[in-house]
């Protein structure tokens, strides 16, 4: 009965000592250096690479309106270190065109805003 309660008394002691160690890591995302916030761009077609840094597992989003002509791969992936291409259509419109595409992991959102202009 002795021993029982002393493995008791120990599995809740280390129960004790497991939870109040853990820190809960903050949710973030973080654009490399070399990687733009803003981008402003002729009409042809174009591709360009955003690289980052997360702390979840991470998508990107894309609103309905914008993915006719702009387009991430891949659109999801691990924790740890990230890398998109981002895919722009040419712009044949009547007037430049602006569209964002949002790296989310948990709570954290990072939004890289895309500018085109027309070939007008």
């Amino acid at each position: 009965m002795k021993k029982s309660i002393i493995r008791i008394a120990s599995l809740l002691l280390t129960v004790i000592l497991a939870f109040s160690c853990y820190v809960p890591v903050e949710d973030y995302v973080v654009l490399s250096e070399n990687s733009p916030k803003n981008v402003d761009t002729s009409a042809e077609n174009q591709t360009f690479t955003c690289s980052f840094s997360t702390s979840k597992y991470w998508e990107t989003i894309i609103s309905p309106e914008d993915a006719n002509w702009l387009s991430t791969e891949p659109s999801s992936g691990i924790v740890g270190s990230g890398r998109i291409l981002i895919s722009l259509t040419a712009n044949w419109g009547e007037s430049s065109r602006t569209g964002t595409v949002k790296i989310v992991a948990g709570d954290a959102v990072e939004t890289i805003t895309v500018t085109q202009r027309n070939f007008n």
